[in-house]
């Protein structure tokens, strides 16, 4: 009966092992997955910011222009001064919105880059604790000392 006993804890607990060796396996791809998606989102988000960056410099030039119209002063250095210096600010600005996008990826892979040593460190674990047991229901040291 014992032998029984401890050949079903053994059965049982490599079932164990290999269904948390799966399950880590799972949390893995779906943390992927959800980082995957957090980034395509932060890239929507930086591409609604340059448009709105834009959209904001072709108002201020149109207001210039309108403006510089309305004096008679549409030809003059100043008008177009002020046109230059809000496409200046509107590449300053896109130039922002770039380095940030690219400062969020490497922030992404650096998270995944956890989660993947996370997870390998659950698998290795998981072996651990199978082999812990096996040893363990062998006798552990008995058997080499003799």
């Amino acid at each position: 009966m014992p032998f029984i006993l401890a050949a079903s804890a053994l059965a049982i607990t490599a079932y164990s092992t290999e269904r948390s060796i799966d399950a880590a396996r799972d949390a893995k791809r779906f943390r992927e997955q959800q980082a995957n998606e957090e980034r395509k989102r932060a890239n929507i988000q930086n591409i609604r910011g340059m448009r709105e960056q834009i959209r904001a410099q072709r108002a201020a030039a149109a207001e210039i222009a309108n403006a510089s119209a309305i004096s008679g002063t549409s030809q003059s250095s100043g008008a177009a001064g002020g046109i230059a210096g809000s496409q200046a600010d509107l590449a300053g600005n896109i130039a922002f919105v770039g380095q940030m996008s690219e400062i969020d990826k490497r922030v992404g892979q650096a998270g995944m880059g956890v989660v993947n040593a996370q997870t390998q460190g659950q698998i290795a674990g998981a072996y651990g604790a199978l082999s812990g047991t096996i040893f363990t229901g062998a006798g552990g040291f008995k058997p080499l000392i003799q």
